[in-house]
């Protein structure tokens, strides 16, 4: 069993199974990708989720793109009805990797090509018939940076070489190596550096520790592992949860409030999404995603033991309030 749960991921060790994607754009993170996209594409305005981290909003500041907000439901589907001009684009988030179908259902309420996919938690996702989608390997694999644009569209700027250096590798081998403190402060560190949008290229390092992942078996731990989480949770669970695809975690919206702060006490991390978005019109159930949800780690470091063990424990607080 491991000794602590969730946080970022380690360094990702080849396994000499090579699968190459096509048609993709490589560069040094998600938000950098989307940068570049709607640097050498036009648009006059842009739909934006009250629901998500700051940076997605950063990447349209210094730009003369209308930025515009809406809410989601709890069936994470789009609230407002939204009227979209030629010119319009709407950035629905595939939260968590488990909305395919609230995005097949965007699909036909409007035309693709007013449409960007953020899959930046759904790495697994295969939409592809919108104006351009966004990934981000490093929310699924131990590299050191990484965001995919996959799009029909004909960009033709130039990108900057990759920066990457073995600094901003750190913690990817400190964790490798059971130094998880040190490892967290260096990657917060390496987190930083990702808030200068200047599209580089991917690092090669990151290629080809990608090149040489076995991502079908990435994928089948971590859907057999949500699997396993909803067979014992989702009579607690909030949320009505279906999946398609490999997700980023288990998001359970607990019927009563589970502290974080009783979790790391026994080495189980939790992240937060998003306490940035607090500061826009969210609504109630947004406001409970943020405050209340616990998005449980099901990645490829774990198996059922260690499923168990995080269950056990929130059980725990959820029938007796301590552990």
């Amino acid at each position: 069993m491991k000794e602590s749960f969730g946080g970022f991921l380690p360094f990702e060790m080849p396994t000499n199974i090579k699968i190459k994607s096509n048609n993709v754009v490589g560069l040094q993170s998600a938000r950098a990708a989307l940068k570049y996209f709607i640097n050498e594409t036009y648009i006059e305005t842009v739909w934006l989720p009250a629901y998500t981290c700051d940076a997605l909003f950063d990447v349209f500041d210094n730009t003369n793109i209308i930025v515009k907000v809406y809410n989601i439901t709890k069936s994470f589907s789009i609230e407002q009805n939204i009227a979209l001009g030629k010119f319009d684009v709407v950035i629905y988030v595939n939260y968590f990797g488990l909305n395919e179908n609230n995005i097949k259902n965007l699909a036909h309420k409007y035309p693709p090509q007013n449409i960007i996919i953020d899959n930046s938690q759904a790495y697994f996702s295969r939409c592809n018939e919108f104006l351009a989608s966004i990934y981000s390997p490093r929310k699924f694999f131990g590299v050191p940076d990484g965001g995919l644009l996959k799009t029909k569209a004909d960009l033709k700027a130039s990108i900057e070489d990759s920066d990457m250096n073995l600094d901003k590798c750190r913690h990817l081998f400190e964790r490798l190596l059971d130094k998880r403190d040190v490892a967290y402060m260096h990657y917060v560190s390496a987190e930083k550096k990702f808030e200068d949008l200047t599209p580089k290229k991917i690092s090669a390092l990151t290629e080809m520790i990608l090149d040489y992942t076995d991502i079908n078996r990435v994928s089948d731990i971590r859907m057999r592992n949500f699997n396993y989480y909803n067979s014992k949770l989702a009579e607690y669970n909030q949320l009505d949860l279906s999946m398609e695809y490999a997700p980023l975690c288990y998001p359970f919206l607990p019927k009563k409030n589970i502290p974080k702060e009783l979790l790391v006490k026994k080495n189980i991390f939790l992240p937060t999404y998003w306490k940035d978005a607090l500061i826009r019109d969210v609504n109630d159930f947004e406001s409970m995603l943020i405050n209340s949800a616990l998005f449980l780690p099901l990645d490829q470091r774990y198996d059922f033991e260690d499923l168990d063990f995080v269950i056990d424990t929130i059980m725990k607080i959820y029938c007796e309030g301590e552990i």
